[in-house]
């Protein structure tokens, strides 16, 4: 009920406060560096286990709208996609199991559609130097054909320049998104049904 709650009041601050005739509006685009993870881990009952994209992201492009006070924006067009065929478990079988679960033939991407962030402690965008500065971020995250409003807890720090690191991870129950938990070697092996979502992201900035 708390994060119900919580995903609420998110989407009335970020729908509701933060106008469309705000002067404060802007497009950019994100260059996402190649060392940048986003990865899945989780554990079974033998072992832990990492899942680890190897998609080179292409450019972002997005539109932005901050509020006045500078600590709430809203962002459009900024989605993250992890295609499961190109998850590497480290293992051929667990790959294919991972792939099986999660319907990748027929739902190919795990899509992350960055909502809004808001600032969190009083502080606003534009203090987002060398200091981690905690955000709360509202996305919509798709697995197989499932939706849901999420919240994501995010570490945002200025690297240098307009050069950022941004970091989050995200507990995820797959039966919340029709996967039921591969098994392998007969069920000898089971995956627990959490697992992280994980991301750990530098990306330029640069203004359109």
């Amino acid at each position: 009920m708390k994060k119900i709650l919580l995903s609420c009041s998110l989407s009335l601050l970020f729908f509701g406060f933060v106008s469309e005739n705000s002067p404060k509006r802007a497009s950019y685009t994100a260059h996402i560096e190649d060392k940048s993870r986003l990865y899945i881990s989780g554990s079974s009952n033998v072992n832990t286990f990492e899942c680890n994209s190897r998609d080179k992201s292409a450019p972002i492009s997005f539109d932005f709208t901050l509020n006045d006070k500078g600590d709430t924006l809203r962002l459009s067009n900024a989605m993250l996609l992890l295609y499961t065929k190109n998850l590497d478990c480290s293992n051929s079988r667990m790959n294919a199991d991972l792939c099986d679960a999660m319907k990748a033939n027929q739902y190919p991407t795990i899509k992350i559609d960055l909502l809004g962030a808001m600032m969190m402690g009083g502080a606003n965008f534009e203090d987002v130097e060398g200091d981690w500065k905690p955000l709360k971020v509202l996305a919509n995250l798709t697995i197989t054909n499932v939706t849901k409003r999420v919240v994501l807890e995010v570490k945002a720090r200025r690297i240098e320049g307009n050069k950022y690191r941004f970091v989050s991870v995200k507990d995820v129950h797959m039966t919340d998104y029709n996967v039921q938990p591969p098994e392998v070697m007969l069920g000898m092996i089971k995956v627990n049904n959490l697992i992280k979502l994980n991301i750990d992201i530098v990306a330029r900035l640069t203004k359109e």
